[in-house]
């Protein structure tokens, strides 16, 4: 049985989800997320989870989400701003936000690669946009 997510198919699964077989958009400016689990789309109800890559020297504007975050950094590392205040985060940082947190980020000199957390799901709907 298969699933639209993003305009691509994928499959329903029930506890485990590669990496390689996620669906995939990419930003035109490097940016990529896998998305692992969707509401309503691999049997979860009520979080989504991707893994975000962000290019070496690539920032995040200025924006809000509806809904809490959550980045546990998996590699890589920066600067994020969440309500004015300055964070640095490497390998091995978890970071909340509050939903309708004023947040941007700067990436370091290599690659930043994060689990994403959106809960409730929501703000992903940012991602339909990509490629």
């Amino acid at each position: 049985m298969g699933f639209l997510f993003f305009g691509l198919v994928s499959f329903v699964f029930a506890g485990v989800q590669s990496l390689e077989e996620a669906s995939v958009k990419r930003h035109e400016k490097g940016a990529e997320i896998r998305a692992l689990a969707v509401p309503n789309v691999h049997g979860n109800e009520s979080a989504f989870i991707g893994h975000l890559t962000v290019p070496a020297g690539g920032k995040v504007p200025l924006h809000q989400d509806e809904s809490e975050e959550y980045l546990y950094v998996l590699e890589g590392g920066g600067v994020i701003f969440i309500n004015g205040e300055k964070h640095s985060i490497k390998k091995d940082d978890l970071v909340f936000m509050p939903a309708g947190a004023k947040v941007r980020f700067e990436n370091g000199a290599k690659p930043l690669k994060v689990l994403q957390v959106f809960a409730p799901a929501g703000p992903e709907s940012k991602y339909r946009s990509w490629k």
